[in-house]
């Protein structure tokens, strides 16, 4: 299972300042890495026919916006999995080291898991039948937006995290090692931790492009 829960871990913290025990996917199993279907894909034919090209062209982004949420709630569960749970219980990496890397992963994941489970749940009031059209998002999105206020603090200390690897490395010797390990895993595409520890950033520049494309 994919979906973090250090509910085990004496070392968990909550507050915004560091890696905490963000919350099980609300709605369904765990997301899964699947092929991204087009609107078109997926719609029936006959309904598929009945809509104008601009709802048409609507619907093929406002898919896009919970296929591309559901990759990005993977990648930030890959952080916490793969790199945020064994450093925190195997290898015992000091909470001030890991504050310094991973900022405040974990109140992104539970914050993102939720806007997945109540896209996909709107989704899933639409049905099959309606080509899993979603009528309206910004309700979702408003009420999420005084948390949103955690990137700002995830940002702006993203450019100083590599930097800030180098001289851990240095000072932890076996942490090289554990880091070149852990780019063999399959699930990290060849990605190291910098390649994900960028998603954040990439994800919240790509919001305000997707709901223009949304509004027109």
């Amino acid at each position: 299972n994919d979906s973090p829960d250090m509910a085990g871990d004496s070392r968990a913290r909550s507050g915004s300042g560091g890696p905490a025990p963000p919350n099980r996917h609300l709605v369904g199993a765990p997301p899964t890495r699947e092929l991204a279907k087009t609107f078109a894909q997926v719609c029936p034919p006959d309904l598929l026919a009945s809509l104008t090209k601009e709802e048409r062209q609507r619907q093929e982004v406002l898919l896009e916006l919970v296929n591309t949420e559901r990759a990005y709630v993977l990648d930030l569960q890959i952080i916490h999995k793969i790199f945020i749970v064994p450093l925190t219980t195997q290898h015992m990496l000091p909470s001030p080291d890991l504050d310094s890397i991973f900022t405040n992963t974990c109140t992104l994941i539970q914050l993102h898991e939720e806007i997945l489970a109540e896209l996909e749940a709107k989704q899933k009031a639409s049905g099959e039948e309606k080509g899993m059209m979603v009528d309206a998002i910004g309700e979702i999105f408003l009420s999420k937006l005084d948390r949103m206020a955690a990137y700002s603090l995830y940002c702006s200390n993203q450019p100083l995290i590599p930097g800030k690897l180098d001289k851990l490395c240095q000072k932890h010797k076996w942490l090289k090692g554990f880091l070149d390990e852990s780019n063999t895993r399959p699930e990290l595409r060849q990605l190291s931790l910098s390649g994900f520890i960028i998603k954040p950033l990439q994800r919240l520049t790509r919001y305000p492009l997707l709901i223009k494309e949304i509004l027109k």
